[in-house]
């Protein structure tokens, strides 16, 4: 592209739009002048590129409805692109209350890159409360975005499963009527 300053040359600051640009385009910026007296001068500025697009995030664990534990309460996602900010918040919606909540975790450098990340972001949620997770993120151009929808209905659960009775018991003698296992589960 190339534009005319005209009426754009007096003394201090000065901008201009260019018009359109292209998405995900990088350009070179140039400016020529030539003062009163003849004299010229050029400034380039290179590699610059114009994003309008903003960053979205992917294949995130835990999933709508997961039962998460101490375990597998790390958070897995992908970045569409380096992020300049972000952060992951667990936000209790139901169950037994959390008054500590939101628990909001800010991305630290070495999650903003590209590309698949992961996380423990809550240390501290609260036995059988329900929580949505929510993401947000700003690329380096400034364009934001957050996780719409949020994922929803995430319980935290660290009461490990127990087991009733297991049948046959220990040292018993069983025939063909009763060699199936049984048990009870607690969940």
């Amino acid at each position: 592209y190339t534009s005319d300053l005209t009426g754009l040359m007096a003394k201090g600051s000065q901008s201009k739009d260019i018009g359109a640009l292209t998405d995900g385009s990088i350009y070179n910026l140039v400016l020529y002048g030539l003062d009163l007296a003849g004299n010229t001068a050029s400034v380039t500025n290179n590699n610059i590129k114009y994003d309008v697009t903003n960053p979205s995030f992917g294949s995130i664990t835990p999933d709508n409805n997961a039962k998460i534990s101490a375990v597998t309460r790390p958070v897995n996602w992908t970045n569409s692109e380096a992020l300049s900010a972000g952060e992951i918040t667990y936000m209790w919606t139901s169950g037994a209350a959390d008054i500590n909540s939101p628990h909001t975790t800010g991305l630290p450098a070495g999650k903003l890159s590209q590309g698949q990340q992961n996380l423990d972001v809550a240390s501290n949620l609260v036995e059988g409360a329900v929580y949505q997770l929510e993401f947000k993120g700003t690329d380096i151009a400034g364009n934001t975005t957050a996780l719409n929808p949020a994922k929803t209905g995430i319980i935290y659960d660290i009461t490990p499963a127990t087991f009733g009775t297991l049948t046959p018991l220990s040292n018993a003698r069983i025939k063909d009527a009763n060699r199936a296992p049984a048990w009870s589960n607690s969940e």
